[in-house]
């Protein structure tokens, strides 16, 4: 009986619960242990200095990571590079909401609700944002280990709040997430 090598034909594709990340010839899986039985939304893997964002939903509307879908497309489900530690070694994984300042709805475009990766929580927008960008942090990471702070699908709406008590409205736009 002759064996062949398959290994050049072979792909090993991530999915829900599994990080797959390749080093040249190395490939490096990483797995979410199941725990209980509830699966939060927006679970967050990450290894290899790569994130991997599980499924949830924002108003409705699933998030993207460089116009993919979070829960991946033709097989593929997107990772999102680590942009570095902060002065206390963490790093944050947020959710960035884009709105119409006309309807206050989400901007009509594929990335109008994305998953990105900040080195610090105070980076509340990059430069060039107005207050039409709102950020929610979904995990934060340690070089060891990930800290889940979002587990529920989110709402999110925006206004203008009060800024005293004579009724005179703030200029500054507020987004207001909630499960």
């Amino acid at each position: 009986m002759k064996s062949y090598d398959k290994t050049g034909r072979q792909q090993i594709c991530g999915g829900p619960g599994v990080l797959v990340s390749r080093f040249g010839d190395q490939v490096v899986l990483a797995g979410r242990e199941r725990r209980g039985r509830i699966d939060p939304a927006f679970p967050v893997l990450f290894g290899g200095g790569f994130v991997q964002v599980g499924f949830g939903l924002v108003n409705d509307v699933e998030p993207t990571v460089g116009g993919v879908p979070i829960s991946g497309k033709d097989g593929e489900v997107p990772q999102i590079k680590i942009e570095g530690y902060d002065s206390e070694d963490r790093s944050w994984v947020m959710l960035k909401v884009t709105i119409d300042p006309q309807t206050g709805k989400f901007a009509k475009s594929k990335d109008a609700v994305t998953v990105v990766s900040m080195a610090s929580a105070g980076e509340q927008r990059v430069a060039g944002e107005s207050d039409t960008v709102g950020l929610h942090p979904l995990a934060v990471l340690t070089p060891k280990r990930v800290h889940q702070i979002t587990f529920f699908n989110l709402r999110h709406a925006v206004g203008y709040p009060v800024a005293d008590g004579l009724g005179n409205f703030s200029k500054v736009l507020q987004h207001f997430f909630w499960s």
